[in-house]
């Protein structure tokens, strides 16, 4: 058996085995964003709904970590990869299905193939040439035979970006697969609202923004510096990922001179742009710096706090990136054992539990006695604690209701926020009663907390 890599056609092929699932991308966002065809079609509002719709989609496949949950859609094990192509071959399939999903908010519809097709060949290929090149997206036009061109050329641009990524470190990896996907995210939204043709895809290729990986390249070496050492293996790490990230030469320099002196974080904050997920992206990235090494220091978590507030996030917005971080890799932990941010995921689950769990023993008479008055939530739990198996809707009716008494205990704001449901799992392991049986944990993938 041959490794789909060594097809000419390969990265066609793999957008063709995306858009064949198209019924189910669509049911995903509909889901999620409510009935779409209902919405006025003003691609002002399209684009919110879009950006909502990437935080959450690049959050539950793990993108916005710099890992990738697990595709039960592609047999890993039939690809004739090894697992370093496995793993980048899996990241890929949840990067072309975000961007199909893009177009889906935007009233795209993915039955019709030969556009999405050629979406996708503008997306990548504006996100694999290099700076020599611009002029390559001029091959990009309406034809079939000059899309497959295009797909072609990703499909060797990317196979020639695997092999050289095999010598990189896999934690600086991990970041710069988050960096990637941010860039693949504003191109789509750019795409989708002003789509005009192949040069307007191009002009927006060469000004794209790169703020928020530029500011948190240096949010890194801020955080790095915070204990007034900067640690050779750290440099390092932070210098690869600046190699990786896909700045320009200028841009480039200008992040190496920050690693020598990073400016305050509320200088690095007054670079961005006031687009909210530029401020959360900074952040997820440093969280995860953080906690690289599964310690952090005093110093580390009083730069996050300052961080964060220069960012205009609250304490609670904090929480939220810890733990959305956590809930993740607490949901797939068996598949991410081994995975590049494992152990900061580790470190963070361990920390989101430890404060979810303070937070239940200071309420935890409260808590029962709101679970006692409960009458619907009362009555299912006493039939699980009978033995009695309970259906779909009620294990979905209990989860709801045990989320809405959290949402009254104010140490307990996280579960009131966009994905708070995702921790259930985390929250159940330190209640102070033992009475809620194991699936009451387990629920369908896009719960939406």
């Amino acid at each position: 058996m041959t490794s789909p890599l060594e097809h000419a056609d390969w990265f066609g092929r793999f957008v063709d085995d995306a858009l064949s699932r198209a019924d189910a991308l669509e049911a995903r966002v509909r889901a999620g964003l409510g009935d779409l065809d209902d919405d006025p079609d003003e691609y002002g509002v399209r684009r919110s709904m879009a950006e909502d719709w990437i935080e959450r989609s690049a959050r539950e496949r793990g993108l916005a970590f710099g890992v990738a949950a697990p595709d039960g859609t592609l047999d890993v094990a039939s690809l004739a990869c090894d697992a370093h192509a496995s793993g980048f071959l899996v990241t890929l399939r949840h990067e072309v299905e975000l961007a199909l999903e893009v177009a889906v908010a935007f009233g795209r519809d993915l039955h019709d193939a030969p556009p999405r097709r050629r979406e996708v060949a503008a997306l990548f290929l504006a996100l694999t040439l290099t700076e020599a090149e611009p002029a390559a997206m001029e091959a990009l036009g309406d034809t079939p035979r000059k899309v497959r061109r295009a797909l072609r050329d990703v499909g060797e641009r990317l196979a020639g970006r695997l092999d050289a990524s095999r010598v990189h470190p896999p934690w600086t990896l991990s970041g710069a697969r988050a960096s990637a996907t941010r860039r693949l995210c504003d191109v789509a939204l750019d795409l989708h609202e002003r789509w005009a043709g192949k040069a307007r895809v191009a002009g927006r290729m060469e000004a794209m923004a790169t703020d928020a990986c530029l500011a948190a390249v240096e949010a890194m070496a801020g955080v790095a510096w915070a204990d007034g050492e900067f640690a050779p293996e750290e440099r390092a790490l932070i210098e690869e990922r600046i190699a990786l990230s896909g700045f320009s030469r200028a841009e480039r320099r200008g992040a190496l001179k920050t690693l020598a002196a990073p400016r305050s974080p509320a200088a690095i904050a007054a670079d961005l742009s006031d687009d909210p997920r530029n401020g959360r992206f900074v952040l997820q990235q440093v969280v995860l710096e953080c906690h690289a090494d599964g310690v952090v220091d005093p110093s580390e978590s009083a730069y996050v706090v300052e961080l964060a507030e220069a960012l205009g996030l609250s304490a609670v917005e904090v929480e939220q990136v810890e733990g959305d971080i956590a809930a993740f890799y607490a949901r797939h932990a068996e598949h991410l054992g081994r995975s590049p941010a494992a152990s900061a995921m580790r470190s963070l689950v361990d920390r989101t539990t430890d404060r979810i769990g303070r937070a239940v023993r200071s309420n935890s008479a409260h808590l029962v006695q709101e679970i006692r008055e409960t009458k619907d939530l009362s009555r299912l739990l006493l039939k699980a604690g009978r033995g009695e198996a309970w259906t779909p809707d009620e294990r979905e009716r209990a989860k709801a209701q045990l989320l809405d008494i959290c949402r009254t205990v104010p140490a307990l704001a996280i579960f009131a926020l966009p994905g708070g449901g995702l921790l259930l799992p985390v929250l159940i392991k330190v209640l102070p009663f033992n009475v809620l049986p194991s699936a009451f944990a387990a629920g369908p993938d896009g719960d939406k907390g």
